[in-house]
């Protein structure tokens, strides 16, 4: 992955999760049925890779972030995908990542866009990480 800044969020808690995804889900592609060509089956696998590697560099984002904005490194239960309606500078879907922590259910986003911040919603702290080689 190329050197870019990642941008990490963390708010209150929240129990609303309409319009995300579980992780898990969101790492297997549509499911296509049978595949009738190698391409199909190639393009899910490069869908699955490309994914995990964001999904993996996102928890690394996050991992580096720990101590600065209070991320104890526990989850609350699976961590949620989303994706925001508008472009970026990276020609890429702007998606992100949501953990909540279990002790206190404090939330953290991390998406490798910057994130705007929530109307009417106090944000507890923010953080910019650049990471130049990811550790995956």
């Amino acid at each position: 992955m190329s050197s870019r800044e990642w941008h990490v969020m963390s708010v209150p808690t929240t129990d609303t999760f309409e319009g995300m995804v579980p992780l898990a889900l969101y790492l297997s592609p549509a499911a296509q049925g049978d595949y009738d060509c190698p391409q199909s089956f190639w393009y899910d696998v490069q869908q699955i890779e490309d994914r995990l590697n964001w999904a993996k560099s996102a928890m690394n984002v996050l991992e580096e972030a720990a101590d600065e904005v209070g991320w104890q490194g526990d989850f609350r239960h699976t961590p949620y995908v989303g994706a925001l309606p508008w472009s970026n500078p990276f020609d890429e879907v702007p998606r992100y990542l949501l953990v909540k922590q279990n002790n206190n259910g404090t939330c953290f986003i991390v998406s490798a866009f910057p994130l705007p911040s929530p109307p009417d919603q106090r944000v507890f702290s923010t953080a910019v990480v650049r990471l130049r080689q990811l550790s995956c």
